[in-house]
């Protein structure tokens, strides 16, 4: 998804941005849950997910690019060049 909606010289920076906002939930997600489950309750747990869930549904019905089209050639014999 990330390559999809950027543009070809800002893939790197892009996903760049997505691991490294996908580790950082995956260093602090255990240990402020595991700090809810022992100073607060196990009752915690449920709702902690529902609203993380709900906030990961908010961020991605906020995304506005859809599938990548190719352009549209001039003419029928484009279609058999190479871009490499």
């Amino acid at each position: 998804m990330v390559v999809e909606i950027s543009n070809s010289g800002d893939v790197g920076k892009y996903t760049g941005y997505y691991y490294t906002f996908s580790m950082a939930a995956q260093v602090v997600t255990p240990i402020l849950s595991g700090w809810l489950l022992e100073h607060v309750s196990y009752r915690t747990l449920f709702p902690y997910a529902t609203a993380f869930s709900l906030l990961a549904l908010l961020t991605m019905s906020q995304v506005r690019h859809g599938d990548s089209r190719p352009e549209k050639k001039e003419s029928l014999l484009e279609n058999f060049d190479v871009d490499d």
